[in-house]
Parts: C-alpha cells; structure tokens; sequence
C-alpha cells in the first residue's frame, strides 16, 4: 500500500459504495512528455513503478511512490513503440516497437545504459501487442505480420503461431498456462493450445468489425473480446461457443465507438473496456452488466490496466490527450 502513494488521492478516499451506484474517482493525470499518443500502460507488481509507452519512440519508467511526474528511466526505440507488459514478480518489462522487436528491460536499473536486458526482432512487422503471462515463463506477442509469437522467457526460444490474416492487435492467457487467445484486424479471435505445440483449437468469428481486445476471466471460463463497431462479445473458452453481447445504457453495443481494449481485474470481478468515444466503462464479470462509465478522456482511450490489488485503474489516451489516467476502485477488497 506504501509503494502506491502517488496513486493515492491527497483527500481521505471516498468508503465503499454501493455497488449499485459506485464512483470510480478520477486520482490522478500523469501526462505524457510529448503530444504524441499513449500507445499502452503498465505497473509493476508492487506498484513501486509505472511503465508508458509512445508513438515518441519512447518507454518512460515512472516511480510511482515519489509521485514524480516526471519519469526516472526514458528508453529510446528506433521506432515508434507500441506495447509494453510486466513480469509478475520482479521489476522486469517487456515492450514491442514497430520494427517487430521485442525487447527486454529492468524497471529498477537505474539508468538507461543498464536497462536493457535483450533485444530481439520476432516479429517482421510492427508489434502491436505483448503479453507476460502469470507465472512470467513466457512472452507473446502479435504482430502488423499477422503472427503471434510465444517467446520462452528462460532460454528466449520461440514458437510462431499461423492462421490470422491481418493484423493481430492483443493477445491473453489463461491463468492455468494452457491456452492463449489472439484477437485480429480480420475480425477473429483465435484460441491455441499451449500445451500440445500451440495448435489452433478453434477461431471464435461473429465480430464485423476488426477485433481490437481481448482478456481471459480469472477463472479461464469466458474469454471477452471487443471490436470496432462497439461491441464487447462474451465465450465460453472451452469450446468457443458465443454467449452474449454486453449491453451499453440504452441496450444498444457496448460503446457508442471502436472499442479499444479490455482487460480483466487481477480479483476477476471487474472487466475494464476503453473505447474511441473517449470514455473508460466498467463491467461485472459475474453479472455481465454495467457497473459504470468514467468520463474525463478527451480523446481516444486505447488501453488499460489495474494494479494487482485491483484498486486502481490506469487508462492510456491518445492524441491530444497523450497521458495515463488514474482511477479509484471503490469496488476492490
């Protein structure tokens, strides 16, 4: 709880609400050093450090307790970098750029010299999405290339996983390791088996637009999944059955624009969705409905993550809103 200091509001923070009506209080902004976007957001496990990434060709580290606003560590890529994700128990990170590099980096290094760890071209296009999986054994990752990638984080052997056509935008794991979940620009999400030689076991097809998000369920039952026309879908991951849509306020699609991303909380009660049309919804994992919308982006909001206490959520903007968000869970234990 010490090392989220400078996530806290400086008032004494609002008590539990409702669930019925909750506030999900707007902490704190942490802008971004240019006016380019936000691509993607990241915190460490021990919320000790915050980690942002640019279309600046930049990865910015943030120490979190100071509440400094600017950043301790600022990691210049070649390209524009567009994804980052962090290991589960360290202070390591991972980010992907549009030069199809992967690379590796320690958070706590201190400087910028001795921050990376490795650098390694795996995807032949730009990477869109990497994804740390629980345990920290592995990366994947997905590419302009249309390929995901699982990339072993012990000996950095890889594996490439064929069968999307078009971009591949996000990718998820289950919390048991065995199966990954790929989203693409050709409008699917795909499912693998990653115990049985990362064979495609079915590709869930219902979206009409391109597929921009997609997130396990704690448990690994449904697998959510959101597109370009609003939409956030619900299925069932053991056989890829479409259950149902989630409905936004008026019945009709989740967001009233592209949806952007989503992301389930580390307690598995919430799923977080960020959309285009510049708002943040939260959604019950239980219930499947609409538990609030946070307003306050001006622009694009293109991704999101929580801390692993699942009290605060952190949602990246895009151009003229270049920056992280920081919102109050009134719902965490």
């Amino acid at each position: 709880a010490a090392a989220a200091a400078a996530l806290q509001p400086s008032q004494e923070e609002t008590p539990l609400i409702n669930y019925t009506s909750p506030t999900f209080e707007l902490l704190r902004i942490i802008k971004g050093r240019s006016d380019q976007a936000t691509k993607d957001v990241s915190i460490t496990f021990d919320s000790r450090f915050l980690i942002t990434v640019s279309l600046d060709k930049t990865a910015c580290v943030y120490d979190a307790p100071s509440g400094q606003e600017s950043p301790v560590l600022v990691l210049l890529h070649e390209d524009k970098v567009c994804a980052c994700s962090v290991f589960p128990e360290n202070h390591m990170f991972v980010t992907g750029d549009e030069l199809g590099n992967v690379s590796l980096y320690n958070a706590a290094a201190g400087d910028s010299v001795s921050a990376l760890v490795l650098r390694d071209k795996v995807h032949e296009a730009a990477v869109e999405c990497v994804h740390v999986n629980s345990m920290g054994t592995y990366i994947l990752s997905g590419g302009a290339d249309s390929v995901v990638c699982c990339i072993n984080a012990q000996d950095l052997s890889s594996a490439k996983m064929l069968g999307h056509t078009d971009t591949v935008s996000d990718v998820s794991c289950s919390k048991d390791l065995s199966r990954a979940a790929s989203a693409s620009y050709d409008k699917t999400v795909r499912v693998w088996d990653l115990l049985d030689q990362y064979k495609p076991l079915f590709v869930l097809n219902q979206h009409a637009e391109s597929v921009y998000g997609v997130s396990h369920s704690l448990d690994g039952s449904l697998i959510f999944s959101c597109s370009g026309d609003g939409h956030v879908f619900v299925w069932n991951s053991a056989d890829g059955r479409f259950l149902r849509r989630l409905e936004g306020p008026d019945g009709g699609p989740a967001h009233d624009g592209p949806v952007r991303s989503c992301s389930v909380s580390p307690d598995g009660h919430l799923l977080c969705t960020t959309s285009n049309d510049k708002t943040v919804r939260v959604w019950s994992c239980v219930t499947l409905k609409l538990v609030a919308t946070l307003c306050g982006h001006r622009a694009f909001v293109l991704r999101s993550c929580w801390t692993r206490d699942s009290s605060r959520i952190l949602t990246a903007g895009s151009y003229g809103d270049n920056g992280v968000y920081v919102w109050l869970n009134p719902l965490a234990v």
